[in-house]
């Protein structure tokens, strides 16, 4: 019996071992099944991916020719016109990496691009012929504007918030000053409110009544825990209902005195000198803490001055007008269509805005530690987060504002992302408080 059991065992072993070599199988197939679709997938989505890529380069050769038909059009009535236009429509697509034969599959594509690439060069060489030798430098002078220009106002635009960021640097001690002077005018004028007497008298009622609650419960709970059962039942039946009574009362006039205090409108008056001192304070320490990020940015973008040759704004500026003049002589108001939408800084920089604080605030304070301010002492980031709507960043660019405020959201914080103000002195914020009564 036990020698044909042991064969059974043997063949329900070998029966698991075949049972598991087919499920190895099994899974090992259904791994190569999803590796081929991933691959599967990968291939459409690389193939959606070009066929979009195609679908923009045929747009912009359609563009390039439409606008290619223009030039042509009035190549014969103006030469100059159409080789300045000719040129900078040359420029504009090979400074595109992508505006080249490669990026298309189809020889239909890759020949229409072709044709639109040798008639620019053929209207370039033909317009060059009939133009006259003393206007070929201005000829060059424009086509070297017109590509540069975009780089040149996005100098100019660094080199003005450059500037503006060295004159906040060297105010710094003034604001220091002009904040020191707010708060002390603040303080005289709290100084100066007097204190009605009911105030005077409620805010002691409230804090003996609050702590006479305290103690009467504390003590009921401590004799309830500590006194023997028979002692424990006579005080609930003779002393609790008296003891409640009491504690009643007691919190009816805690309410009362607390809504007198809060209601008067020496409080109000207290609490709004309180948020305009908080305000200052949180407005100086986020001014304060954002120089450091806007040097940093402004260093980092920076790097095309050399280009240029011009160290200040008002030397950009001045080649941006010696330019722009320069086409508007050759061009006439052909210019303000080649130069439309282009007179805006590039860079235009942004404010982050905090609106709403969840709680207490312990976690948008550690944000604003770690994803703002680095180097922001504990105190000041509670300052912060208490002086709601605070401005944490100003003139920072957008993709540093919008890092900050997903960090703020994600510690349950409501942050806005503005757009700079105009004209920012830094002072605007001190301005209007030594006038508020």
């Amino acid at each position: 019996m036990a020698k044909n059991r042991d064969w059974v065992d043997y063949a329900n072993l070998a029966a698991n071992v075949v049972q598991t070599a087919e499920l190895a199988s099994i899974n090992g197939k259904m791994r190569q099944m999803a590796e081929l679709q991933m691959e599967k997938d990968d291939r459409e989505q690389q193939a959606a991916a070009v066929e979009r890529c195609e679908d923009i380069l045929r747009e912009a050769v359609f563009l390039y020719t439409e606008q290619l038909r223009d030039v042509e059009d009035i190549a014969t009535r103006n030469s100059v016109e159409a080789h300045i236009r000719a040129n900078y429509l040359k420029g504009t697509y090979e400074r595109m990496p992508q505006f080249k034969a490669s990026g298309f599959r189809k020889f239909e594509d890759k020949e229409r691009l072709a044709n639109v690439q040798r008639n620019c060069d053929r209207l370039i060489r033909d317009t060059a012929e009939r133009i006259k030798p003393e206007q070929r430098e201005s000829c060059a002078k424009c086509i070297s504007h017109l590509l540069a220009r975009d780089e040149l106002v996005q100098l100019l635009s660094l080199q003005e918030r450059a500037e503006a960021l060295a004159r906040e640097k060297e105010s710094l001690p003034e604001k220091e000053a002009a904040k020191e002077a707010a708060l002390k005018s603040i303080r005289a004028e709290q100084g100066q409110l007097k204190r009605p007497v009911a105030v005077t008298i409620c805010q002691p009622v409230f804090v003996l009544s609050l702590g006479a609650i305290g103690v009467i419960v504390v003590g009921i709970t401590l004799y309830l825990v500590l006194a023997s059962e028979h002692d424990a039942d006579r005080f609930a039946g003779n002393s609790f209902g008296q003891w409640v009574g009491v504690v009643v009362v007691l919190i009816v006039i805690a309410i009362a005195s607390f809504g007198v205090v809060r209601s008067s409108p020496y409080t109000r008056k207290r609490d709004e000198f309180r948020k305009k001192a908080l305000a200052i304070k949180a407005g100086f320490i986020a001014m304060r803490n954002s120089l450091p990020l806007r040097e940093a940015e402004i260093g980092q973008t920076h790097s095309i001055g050399n280009k240029f040759g011009t160290v200040r704004a008002v030397d950009s500026q001045r080649l941006l007008q010696e330019g722009d003049a320069l086409l508007t002589r050759m061009l006439g108001d052909t210019v303000r269509g080649l130069i439309r939408g282009k007179a805006a800084p590039a860079d235009q920089s942004y404010d982050l805005v905090l609106l709403e604080c969840p709680g207490n605030g312990l976690q948008v304070g550690m944000a604003i530690r770690a994803s703002v301010f680095p180097n922001l002492a504990a105190k000041d980031a509670y300052t912060l987060i208490k002086a709601l709507p605070c401005p944490l960043l100003e003139g920072v660019s957008r993709e540093r504002a919008e890092s900050a405020r997903w960090a703020l959201e994600t510690a349950g914080a409501k942050a806005e992302v503005r757009p700079t103000a105009t004209a920012s002195d830094g002072m605007d914020r001190y301005s209007d408080i030594n006038t508020t009564k």
